[in-house]
């Protein structure tokens, strides 16, 4: 019995036993995250480390939704270890699936990254944390013993903001830690813009950054500029780069075959910078090759040196050297001259502090020899020299050249020219400051060809700045191209009153544009182009009580001095109103000609219900007329009547047809016009005020009587069929409906036989109903708005 009994305790312990187990076993994540909140909670909590611990298990465990601060999460990160003894695990491997990290750039604060890039102070381990005299070295080594052996990033991404444009950056990444040489290593994959370029780095938890070296291979740095800025990039092609730490105060830059796109043909097949940081000294080396398809590659190398005020920040001021390296010889070609510049050398050095620029230019060779068709020519020793003066920003910028050259001789098939020496000095000053504001540069780009641009703004607006750039040479021949283009600026009259009143033009208008053009002189040709575009705009002219609103069109222009734009121009009017005429979404398609003549390819607008179109026609004709045939598609009966006659109707039913238009002479008339219903689909109108339709008409009129009956089953008429015909003379529109169907009510007339006819009955009669009616209604309505806005359109012209 002893033995049972005990048995039986035993039993229960042990199922004590395993149900705690169970329960420990079931809730291990959350005394998992207990135990990490516990153990690091002040790191934790100073780095605003949000996690949740999904999964424990013997030598791994996943941890999900983590996130750093504002700005970085990651979807899972698996967390492997090892006990030694029965003490904490040692954390081995440490993988992060799905970081995501959003960065914003900041033109003051540069990149920002929530909590890492801010500027905020790391806080201590717990351990250290009130050990006011722990130096640096040991507070790094403890973190140093916080992290895994390995750390793998996978499927990474860094969405970068700046200004209004988005860019998405997946990478990978692999960390290597050395604990008892306190290093990390570091390689990573970053794939900007769908291109590779590789990181591999080593830090020390003491020294900092010890070897850094980023590179990229056949990439691409248009998107990069495109994303970066709005000018145009001085470079376009294929590059490979490379950035890397040499020693712990110097850095190296490296491209090769980098393509300029200005000037044109230029490449770059090598280019190095040596960065040296001092303190308040920054001081830069450099080399780089230039070749190009017109002449002998070129070397050059250059010093920069910088130096810093107390802060380390500011620049006190700028020294620049740079001269090309020694050679033998320089061949050149372009077009059809050809030459030779033996021993070339050139040399610039400048010195800049508080934007006042210092320093001198030197061009120099050995001998020279050019050859074209018919003539020959070659000089002796010869030099170019120029001392530089002036300010950066405000200008004039002068340069005061001499040149000298000897043993000048050129040989034609006319004879021989020598000159023993000659000697040139004279003076260059651009200054950017008069005028129109805005700066510029001018500078050589080929033997014979300047390349000049600039940006001004314009006196009469404040908010409209203009581009301009353009080449012009002498050979062959004289030739010039220079494209103009405005930013995207508000237009009104206000802005432009000096130099177009608008009692001359009495339009108001309130333009969101941007406008482009170009002038090209060639082979004694001289040809224009330019596009005009509306975002957004109103145009109002009071007197004729014409309002257009939400204007949207691109026009493409390719003459500007007799204006023309390529076929198939496009603008879009939101609401057109002119007195009781309105219509909404009109699309026209047009084209400009030269003469000028306007060819109105298509014209498409909402009104009354329904779309009206046009086919094309060309204005002005030699007439000064313009014959025209309206399409109308579903216009509702009850808004015609309306618009055209000031009808209060309502209802349901549309009507199809087409309207002839003719204006001349600034009258607008309509000749034989019909709508009719679709056959099968009737409709319902009801005329609220159908006294319009008597008015004018007296009572003892043989026709009265059959009016008075139209109007009033008009006030409730159901028709299976419907058309409506009109025509103007003079002031006058003249219309005709005619309407099959049945009044909606009974009718207060009668039948009389005596005079044949219905004649209206009061209160006390029944009236009667009827079942079919077929209605046929003449109407005249005074059409002087539609003239008077058409006489007001030929004054306008005029």
């Amino acid at each position: 019995m002893r033995f049972k009994s005990l048995s039986i305790k035993l039993l229960m312990i042990l199922g004590a036993m395993f149900l705690v187990l169970a329960i420990v076993a079931v809730n291990l994540p959350m005394v998992a995250q207990w135990f990490i909140e516990y153990r690091y909670g002040a790191v934790l909590s100073s780095q605003h480390v949000q996690f949740k611990v999904s999964h424990v298990g013997k030598n791994r465990t996943l941890i999900s939704d983590l996130k750093w601060g504002k700005d970085m999460s990651a979807d899972l990160v698996s967390v492997s270890y090892a006990f030694d003894g029965w003490g904490v695990p040692t954390l081995k491997h440490l993988t992060l699936s799905g970081l995501t990290i959003n960065a914003m750039y900041d033109s003051e604060q540069g990149v920002l990254i929530d909590p890492v890039l801010q500027g905020s102070p790391t806080s201590e381990p717990p351990h250290l944390k009130d050990s006011a005299s722990v130096d640096f070295k040991t507070r790094a080594a403890s973190y140093v013993s916080y992290l895994p052996k390995q750390i793998e990033i996978n499927n990474a991404r860094l969405i970068l903001k700046m200004n209004q444009d988005v860019t998405v950056i997946p990478f990978n990444g692999a960390l290597a830690m050395n604990k008892s040489d306190q290093q990390m290593v570091c390689e990573a994959k970053f794939y900007p813009f769908g291109q590779q370029v590789t990181l591999e780095t080593r830090v020390h938890a003491v020294g900092g950054l010890e070897t850094f070296h980023l590179n990229a291979r056949a990439f691409d740095f248009d998107p990069l500029v495109d994303f970066l800025t709005v000018k145009k990039s001085p470079w376009s092609g294929i590059t490979d780069w490379s950035v890397e730490k040499l020693t712990h105060n110097t850095w190296q830059i490296e491209l090769s075959d980098m393509i300029m796109s200005r000037p044109d043909g230029i490449k770059i097949p090598h280019a190095v910078a040596r960065i040296l940081k001092e303190p308040h000294q920054i001081t830069v080396l450099g080399e780089m090759g230039v070749s190009h398809p017109d002449f002998s590659d070129l070397t050059g190398s250059g010093r920069a040196q910088v130096m810093l005020d107390a802060s380390g920040f500011g620049i006190r001021d700028v020294n620049l050297t740079w001269e090309t390296r020694p050679m033998e010889k320089l061949a050149f070609r372009h077009t059809d001259v050809t030459g030779v510049v033996e021993q070339p050398f050139a040399a610039l050095s400048l010195h800049i502090k508080d934007h006042a620029v210092d320093g001198n230019m030197t061009v120099s060779f050995s001998q020279t020899h050019i050859e074209k068709q018919g003539w020959q020519g070659s000089s002796g020793q010869g030099s170019v020299q120029s001392d530089i003066l002036g300010d950066w920003n405000a200008g004039p910028l002068t340069l005061d050249l001499t040149s000298r050259l000897s043993g000048i001789h050129m040989h034609t098939q006319d004879g021989d020219v020598r000159l023993n020496r000659l000697d040139t000095a004279g003076r260059v000053s651009m200054d950017m400051t008069d005028g129109l504001p805005g700066k510029g540069s001018i500078y050589r780009t080929e033997k014979k060809v300047v390349q000049f641009d600039g940006t001004f703004q314009m006196p009469e607006s404040d908010a409209m700045t203009i581009a301009l750039n353009g080449t012009a040479g002498l050979d062959p021949g004289i030739f010039g191209h220079v494209t103009v283009k405005t930013n995207r600026f508000k237009v009104s009259p206000s802005q432009f009153e000096k130099i177009m009143p608008q009692s001359l033009f009495p339009v108001e208008y309130d333009l969101d544009v941007l406008v482009s053009g170009f002038a090209e002189w060639k082979n004694h040709h001289l040809s224009t182009g330019g596009d005009l575009r509306i975002y957004d705009g109103s145009v109002s002219v009071p007197d004729q009580n014409l309002t257009l609103e939400q204007i949207q069109g691109h026009l493409k222009f390719n003459d500007l001095l007799a204006p023309a734009s390529v076929p198939g121009q496009q603008m879009t009017i939101a609401r057109i109103q002119a007195g009781d005429f309105k219509a909404t979404d009109a699309v026209v398609r047009f084209t400009l000609e030269k003469g000028p003549f306007l060819l109105l390819e298509n014209l498409r607008v909402n009104w009354a219900g329904g779309l009206v179109s046009t086919e094309s026609f060309r204005m002005p004709s030699e007439d000064q007329s313009v014959d025209l045939t309206l399409y109308c598609d579903r216009i509702q009966l009850n808004q015609l009547l309306a618009q055209m006659g000031g009808f209060d109707a309502q209802g349901n039913g549309s009507l199809n047809g087409r309207i002839p238009v003719k204006y001349k002479n600034g009258e607008i008339s309509f000749d034989n016009a019909f709508l009719f219903s679709t056959p099968g689909q009737g409709g319902r109108i009801v005329i609220r005020n159908p006294e319009k339709l008597m008015a004018g008409v007296p009572m003892d009129s043989p026709g009265f009587s059959q009016l008075d009956l139209a109007g009033e089953a008009l006030k409730d008429f159901e028709y299976t069929w419907a058309k409506l015909t009109f025509t103007t003379q003079g002031d006058t529109l003249t219309a005709n409906m005619e309407l099959d169907g049945k009044p909606g009510r009974i009718l207060p007339f009668v039948y009389k036989k005596d005079i044949n006819s219905f004649v209206r009955v009061d209160a006390k009669s029944p009236g009667s109903r009827f079942q079919g009616i077929q209605l046929d209604v003449n109407l005249t309505v005074p059409f002087n708005q539609v003239v008077t806005f058409g006489n007001k359109i030929r004054k306008l012209l005029n």
